[in-house]
């Protein structure tokens, strides 16, 4: 556990510095804890993995947001994400990881899970009905089961920890688990068509 805390840890140093790196050349910007988890969504927004800082007025959930749905699909979908973080529990908690400033990334993955659960047949309705609530539908899957296997530590980065703790230690890029960045990839894809299809999809650091 103390090694694996340790690797986390010294992903968010890294984090950290890149992220103060590319603010300061370009004023805006997000960095990923490691050179797989990062990403472009629609040309505005880039993503990380690493916990979000305080940025209450940003929150999709807090303010309206300033883009709309692009299709009746995804409107439909968005008005049931925001109901459900409005009235559902665990939404409520996300809510106030926000204004906290907490790190949001655990509890937003829950409630996302939840909310399949919950809308799932809603959700599936109109998918079948409409591509692009097929794909978004597709995306959400795709989205929450790779999020829970990171998480829970199902998906390790690397393979032998030990030896990328000591890789890191001597100033060495440690090798990652090829399924663990293939993953990251396909998450990143699927949360890109979130981001694009609901305007109240948060971006979570």
């Amino acid at each position: 556990m103390g090694k694996e805390y340790s690797l986390r840890r010294m992903g968010k140093i890294r984090a950290a510095l890149c992220v103060a790196l590319i603010v300061s050349l370009t004023g805006i910007g997000a960095c990923a804890g490691n050179t797989a988890d990062r990403e472009k969504q629609g040309g505005e927004t880039s993503v990380s993995r690493e916990p979000n800082v305080k940025r209450k007025a940003k929150d999709p959930f807090l303010v309206m947001p300033e883009k709309h749905a692009p299709n009746k699909a995804c409107a439909k979908i968005d008005a049931m994400l925001s109901d459900f973080v409005s009235g559902s529990a665990i939404g409520k908690e996300y809510r106030a990881f926000i204004e906290k400033g907490t790190d949001t990334r655990e509890i937003w993955s829950k409630a996302a899970r939840e909310f399949l659960r919950q809308y799932g047949e809603k959700l599936k309705h109109i998918a079948e009905a409409d591509k692009n609530g097929a794909s978004a539908l597709h995306a959400l899957r795709v989205y929450t089961e790779i999020d829970e296997k990171i998480i829970s530590g199902k998906l390790p980065e690397f393979e032998d920890g030990a030896k990328a703790e000591e890789d890191i230690k001597q100033g060495r890029e440690p090798q990652q688990n090829p399924q663990y960045v293939k993953a990251v990839a396909d998450q990143d894809s699927a949360r890109a068509t979130l981001t694009r299809c609901l305007p109240h999809w948060p971006v979570v650091f």
